[in-house]
Protein backbone atom coordinates (compact mmCIF):
# COMPACT_ATOMS: atom_id res chain seq x y z
CA UNK A 1 0.00 0.00 0.00
CA UNK A 2 1.49 3.16 -0.84
CA UNK A 3 0.41 6.36 1.37
CA UNK A 4 0.67 10.25 -0.28
CA UNK A 5 2.63 12.28 1.57
CA UNK A 6 0.53 13.86 4.24
CA UNK A 7 -1.41 10.90 4.49
CA UNK A 8 -2.69 10.48 8.37
CA UNK A 9 -4.00 7.02 8.17
CA UNK A 10 -1.37 4.26 9.82
CA UNK A 11 1.16 3.63 7.16
CA UNK A 12 1.32 7.16 6.15
CA UNK A 13 4.31 9.67 6.77
CA UNK A 14 3.10 10.46 9.91
CA UNK A 15 3.23 6.99 11.08
CA UNK A 16 7.38 7.05 8.79
CA UNK A 17 8.07 10.16 11.43
CA UNK A 18 7.22 8.28 14.64
CA UNK A 19 8.99 5.17 13.91
CA UNK A 20 11.82 7.03 12.49
CA UNK A 21 12.28 8.70 15.87
CA UNK A 22 11.67 5.60 17.85
CA UNK A 23 15.06 4.36 15.72
CA UNK A 24 17.20 7.73 16.39
CA UNK A 25 16.62 9.54 13.28
CA UNK A 26 16.44 12.98 12.79
CA UNK A 27 13.68 14.11 10.49
CA UNK A 28 13.30 18.01 8.86
CA UNK A 29 10.60 18.44 7.18
CA UNK A 30 10.04 22.09 5.61
CA UNK A 31 10.87 23.76 2.50
CA UNK A 32 12.99 23.21 -0.28
CA UNK A 33 15.20 26.71 0.95
CA UNK A 34 14.68 25.61 4.78
CA UNK A 35 16.20 22.17 4.16
CA UNK A 36 19.18 23.98 1.76
CA UNK A 37 20.13 25.94 5.02
CA UNK A 38 19.96 23.55 7.83
CA UNK A 39 21.95 20.92 5.46
CA UNK A 40 24.19 24.08 4.90
CA UNK A 41 25.13 24.89 8.77
CA UNK A 42 24.91 21.12 9.29
CA UNK A 43 27.77 20.42 7.03
CA UNK A 44 30.34 23.58 7.75
CA UNK A 45 31.91 22.17 10.56
CA UNK A 46 33.00 18.64 8.52
CA UNK A 47 35.75 18.13 6.60
CA UNK A 48 35.78 16.25 3.83
CA UNK A 49 32.02 15.32 2.34
CA UNK A 50 30.63 12.99 0.04
CA UNK A 51 28.03 13.62 -2.73
CA UNK A 52 25.63 10.96 -3.58
CA UNK A 53 23.07 10.59 -6.47
CA UNK A 54 22.00 14.24 -6.26
CA UNK A 55 19.63 16.21 -8.09
CA UNK A 56 21.71 18.40 -10.08
CA UNK A 57 20.72 21.97 -7.95
CA UNK A 58 21.71 20.13 -5.05
CA UNK A 59 25.03 19.21 -6.19
CA UNK A 60 25.43 22.80 -7.45
CA UNK A 61 24.14 23.95 -4.04
CA UNK A 62 26.95 21.68 -2.21
CA UNK A 63 29.96 22.71 -4.75
CA UNK A 64 28.99 26.27 -3.55
CA UNK A 65 28.83 25.71 -0.07
CA UNK A 66 31.66 23.49 0.43
CA UNK A 67 33.88 23.47 -2.90
CA UNK A 68 36.93 22.48 -1.43
CA UNK A 69 35.58 19.69 0.67
CA UNK A 70 33.15 17.97 -1.45
CA UNK A 71 34.12 14.93 -3.18
CA UNK A 72 31.63 13.01 -5.86
CA UNK A 73 30.76 9.18 -4.68
CA UNK A 74 31.49 8.18 -8.66
CA UNK A 75 35.22 9.52 -8.64
CA UNK A 76 36.21 9.20 -5.25
CA UNK A 77 38.74 6.69 -3.98
CA UNK A 78 37.83 4.23 -1.27
CA UNK A 79 40.61 5.99 0.79
CA UNK A 80 38.48 9.33 0.48
CA UNK A 81 34.88 7.77 1.52
CA UNK A 82 36.70 6.08 4.22
CA UNK A 83 37.65 9.33 5.60
CA UNK A 84 34.76 11.68 4.46
CA UNK A 85 32.92 13.16 7.63
CA UNK A 86 29.28 12.75 6.04
CA UNK A 87 27.37 12.09 2.84
CA UNK A 88 24.66 13.51 1.41
CA UNK A 89 22.26 11.78 -0.84
CA UNK A 90 18.96 11.28 -2.08
CA UNK A 91 15.67 9.18 -2.37
CA UNK A 92 12.42 9.42 -2.78
CA UNK A 93 11.24 6.14 -1.12
CA UNK A 94 10.09 5.91 2.83
CA UNK A 95 8.86 2.81 4.57
CA UNK A 96 6.13 4.17 7.57
CA UNK A 97 6.23 0.94 9.78
CA UNK A 98 10.03 0.56 10.30
CA UNK A 99 10.21 4.24 10.00
CA UNK A 100 12.99 3.44 7.07
CA UNK A 101 14.60 5.25 4.24
CA UNK A 102 15.35 3.23 0.96
CA UNK A 103 18.93 3.49 -1.04
CA UNK A 104 19.39 1.92 -4.19
CA UNK A 105 22.73 1.60 -4.96
CA UNK A 106 23.83 1.20 -9.02
CA UNK A 107 27.02 1.48 -7.87
CA UNK A 108 29.61 0.47 -4.91
CA UNK A 109 30.74 3.33 -4.44
CA UNK A 110 27.11 4.87 -3.62
CA UNK A 111 26.56 1.93 -0.95
CA UNK A 112 29.91 2.40 0.76
CA UNK A 113 29.56 6.19 1.00
CA UNK A 114 26.26 5.91 3.02
CA UNK A 115 28.13 3.15 4.83
CA UNK A 116 31.07 4.49 5.98
CA UNK A 117 30.60 8.22 6.52
CA UNK A 118 29.79 9.33 10.08
CA UNK A 119 26.98 11.50 9.74
CA UNK A 120 24.64 10.40 6.64
CA UNK A 121 22.13 13.46 5.52
CA UNK A 122 19.40 11.93 3.43
CA UNK A 123 17.39 14.15 0.63
CA UNK A 124 13.64 13.27 0.55
CA UNK A 125 12.29 15.12 -1.93
CA UNK A 126 8.34 14.00 -2.92
CA UNK A 127 8.61 11.10 -1.24
CA UNK A 128 6.40 7.97 -1.61
CA UNK A 129 5.51 5.86 1.35
CA UNK A 130 5.29 2.30 1.29
CA UNK A 131 3.51 0.30 4.53
CA UNK A 132 6.40 -2.22 5.00
CA UNK A 133 9.47 -3.35 3.31
CA UNK A 134 7.15 -6.42 1.99
CA UNK A 135 4.93 -3.61 0.25
CA UNK A 136 8.39 -1.61 -0.89
CA UNK A 137 9.88 -4.85 -2.59
CA UNK A 138 6.16 -6.23 -4.08
CA UNK A 139 5.75 -2.50 -5.62
CA UNK A 140 9.43 -1.17 -6.43
CA UNK A 141 10.54 -1.32 -10.18
CA UNK A 142 14.35 -1.94 -9.95
CA UNK A 143 17.21 -2.36 -12.35
CA UNK A 144 19.09 -5.60 -12.23
CA UNK A 145 21.74 -5.72 -10.08
CA UNK A 146 20.60 -2.94 -7.61
CA UNK A 147 21.43 -3.11 -4.12
CA UNK A 148 18.69 -2.43 -1.94
CA UNK A 149 19.75 -0.28 1.73
CA UNK A 150 16.71 0.05 4.28
CA UNK A 151 18.57 2.75 7.15
CA UNK A 152 16.65 2.49 10.01
CA UNK A 153 18.32 5.24 12.17
CA UNK A 154 22.25 5.13 12.96
CA UNK A 155 24.18 1.91 13.32
CA UNK A 156 24.43 0.75 16.86
CA UNK A 157 25.35 -2.76 18.26
CA UNK A 158 25.10 -4.21 21.84
CA UNK A 159 27.38 -6.77 23.69
CA UNK A 160 26.41 -9.13 26.50
CA UNK A 161 26.78 -6.98 29.34
CA UNK A 162 23.94 -4.32 27.00
CA UNK A 163 26.59 -1.86 26.35
CA UNK A 164 24.85 0.30 22.95
CA UNK A 165 27.48 0.95 20.72
CA UNK A 166 26.79 3.53 17.36
CA UNK A 167 28.43 3.25 14.44
CA UNK A 168 29.71 0.29 14.30
CA UNK A 169 28.48 -1.28 11.18
CA UNK A 170 26.82 2.36 9.61
CA UNK A 171 26.84 5.80 10.46
CA UNK A 172 26.26 7.14 14.07
CA UNK A 173 24.02 9.67 12.79
CA UNK A 174 21.24 9.84 10.40
CA UNK A 175 18.83 13.08 9.11
CA UNK A 176 16.82 13.00 7.07
CA UNK A 177 15.19 15.97 5.06
CA UNK A 178 11.84 15.91 3.76
CA UNK A 179 10.50 18.52 1.11
CA UNK A 180 8.54 19.03 -1.90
Amino acid sequence: MVAPVGDVKPGGLNTFFERAKDVGTEVFCASYQDVKSDLEKEIRSFGLIVGAELEEDFERFLASAVPDRLVHYESASLEDLAKADACVTATSELVSLSGSVVLVSHNVNHRRATSLAPNLFILCHHPVVYLSVSDYLEHARLEPNSTLTFVSGPSSTGDIEQILIRGVHGPKRVKVYIYE
